[in-house]
């Protein structure tokens, strides 16, 4: 199941397009999108149509108008209240989370950090056209039966294959594989850790 599938829509990835098109609205000089945000971007309140169509304009505040849009007062609250959690993150039977993904820290070109001493990073491997991704766990993970999960911005899930583990009592580090094929492309994608019910001390 996605997170589409849970929240219906729009998804993430139908707000950050959305945002893309007021930003296109804008540089295009379209008069719907400087009244959508002359309404509700605090820094444009009280100008003039053209006064707001002639002003810098960036992704970041289409994304704040999009956020205001759908009743939060900044895109980081909206991915707070909407994009986070169980309830929109959701796992198989019997696995839980034990990082649950955040939309607020996409993987980026060297990874992401995450709770418990969790730090992963990602690269992708040319000679097997795969995404390959390391993942060194904490001594509270490292016991455990663990695995990473991928979803794109869409909500759609990636279950990455296991190729290989060290582990040591406050250690483990882990490498996973997925065909580059699979990964999301030209999306962003949140990293989540599922520790498998059974194996929780």
């Amino acid at each position: 199941m996605t997170a589409s599938a849970v929240l219906g829509t729009p998804t993430f990835g139908d707000l950050k397009a959305q945002a893309k098109l007021l930003l296109h609205g804008h540089r295009s000089g379209a008069r719907d999108a400087c009244e959508r945000i002359a309404a509700v971007h605090p820094r444009f309140a009280g100008q003039l149509l053209v006064q707001v169509r002639e002003a810098p304009f960036a992704l970041v505040d289409a994304l704040l108008v999009v956020a205001r849009e759908c009743g939060a007062q900044s895109w980081p609250q909206l991915l707070a209240e909407r994009f986070t959690g169980p309830g929109y993150f959701v796992n198989d039977p019997a696995w839980e989370w034990a990082i649950i993904p955040d939309p607020a820290r996409p993987l980026g070109a060297s990874g992401c950090l995450g709770p418990d001493g969790c730090f992963a990073s990602y690269e992708r491997c040319v000679e097997d056209d795969r995404l390959r991704l390391h993942l060194a766990l904490g001594e509270s993970l490292a016991t455990q039966d663990v695995r990473p999960v991928v979803f794109d911005e869409d909500g759609h899930r990636f279950l990455l294959r296991a190729r290989g583990t060290q582990r040591s009592q406050r250690l483990a580090l882990l490498c996973f594989d997925l065909p580059y094929s699979e990964v999301p492309h030209d999306r962003q994608a949140f990293l989540g850790v599922e520790v498998h019910a059974g194996s929780r001390p």
